[in-house]
């Protein structure tokens, strides 16, 4: 695989990792808190609609992590080749 598709692919990685954290936090921030405030559902109940929507956080955002980590890494062997 080439060194610029091997970027390209891990560029993609990390933005859909990013949309998908995204996308986590609104689920806690507009539906899972407010619910907890409300009483509207029970706590039973949100417990089994947002099962393990923190550790889902919590592995995406380890996942980003390494992607950002290994991305920074290529693009700095890349740039000491040219130099």
């Amino acid at each position: 695989m080439e060194s610029r598709e091997r970027e390209n692919i891990i560029k993609e990685l990390i933005s859909t990792e990013e949309k998908y954290l995204a996308d986590l936090n609104v689920m806690i921030n507009v539906y899972k808190t407010p619910l907890e405030k409300s009483k509207v559902v029970t706590d039973s109940n949100i417990k089994t609609i947002f099962i393990n929507v923190n550790i889902l956080m919590n592995v995406s955002s380890q996942i980003l992590k390494q992607l950002k980590d290994y991305y920074g890494k290529l693009t700095k062997k890349k740039k000491n080749r040219k130099i």
